[in-house]
């Protein structure tokens, strides 16, 4: 099985995609996903590397935290996903290439300091990170889009959303240009603009991106991810914004089914689709719907946060 031993790894595009596979896509031996998608808790979850495979590359070690116990998974990070006939694309060959040591050495300073919520801190940290490999890597390299897309990231928990847009925005030309890299970055990028936009209130901007977080998350997260269904929500508010309240409810009755599905704290997620489609209805003057969402709003539990 793929994971299970040092000579059959799992194959990953570098460090951050592997962060995102151990924290995203791996499933314990139950099914579940204990790391819910944070890719902090993913690097956490490394404990060293085990030395070269028969290919000569080193292989991780990470151990995830299933509810049945810790589970070992090997990854090795220099060897991206092959296609289906086994040839990997150049623009996947350019992804798995290594950043710079010392820029590897910083980005993983920088998401400890987020472990730590020293926001503040690890934008200095992932900037020095992001201007080593940019002297060092062609100004087009994919793996420069992980830095940005990680800059992103910490603005918008400084809530400096001008800045966040823009080293955004400039991933995601980068993705772009790499022909959209098959890792969950790509998304969670598209992802970050489109929150920036739908809080804006820019609607036409926000459905655009929502819809394309939507098509990159989907296939590598699945539909249980809470970011993927917090798309689909921003897209039918978006939609909602416009008028097109036929598009609006179809989205938004979708997230609804696949979010009242899911398991773990999706809640909040799950009381704020159902809100946007109750005012389609409302606008549509349906009076009964809007009741019957109503209800199950008022049903779905309040969090409970303890000092």
């Amino acid at each position: 099985m793929p994971g299970s031993d040092k000579s059959v790894p799992i194959l990953r595009c570098g460090a951050m995609d592997s962060y995102s596979f151990v924290a995203s896509i791996y499933r314990c031996a139950d099914g579940s996903n204990p790391l819910r998608g944070n890719t902090r808790a993913g690097a956490g979850a490394r404990r060293g590397n085990v030395g070269p495979n028969q290919r000569g590359h080193i292989i991780d070690l990470y151990e995830v935290p299933c509810p049945g116990g810790a589970e070992r998974v090997f990854v090795d990070m220099y060897e991206c996903p092959r296609d289906p006939q086994g040839v990997p694309s150049a623009k996947a060959m350019r992804v798995r290439e290594p950043l710079p040591k010392e820029s590897q050495d910083l980005l993983e300073a920088g998401l400890k300091l987020l472990d730590d919520e020293k926001y503040s801190e690890a934008i200095d940290v992932i900037q020095n990170a992001l201007d080593i490999a940019s002297r060092e890597l062609d100004a087009d390299h994919p793996q420069r889009a992980t830095l940005l897309d990680l800059l992103g990231m910490l603005y918008l928990n400084v809530e400096r959303p001008w800045q966040a847009e823009k080293a955004l925005a400039s991933a995601y030309q980068l993705w772009k240009a790499s022909d959209w890299p098959e890792t969950p970055l790509t998304g969670n990028t598209c992802f970050r603009l489109a929150s920036i936009y739908s809080e804006r209130q820019q609607p036409a901007l926000t459905a655009c991106l929502a819809q394309q977080a939507i098509a990159l998350l989907e296939p590598l997260k699945g539909t249980s991810d809470l970011r993927l269904l917090s798309a689909m929500m921003m897209l039918g508010q978006a939609y909602l914004q416009q008028g097109q309240l036929d598009a609006a409810e179809r989205i938004l009755r979708r997230a609804a089914r696949l979010c009242g599905d899911s398991r773990g704290r999706r809640d909040q997620v799950f009381q704020a689709i159902l809100s946007a489609l109750a005012d389609v209805y409302t606008q549509r003057g349906d009076q009964s719907k809007v009741d019957i969402l109503r209800k199950r709003i008022q049903a779905i539990p309040t969090p409970r946060f303890q000092d």
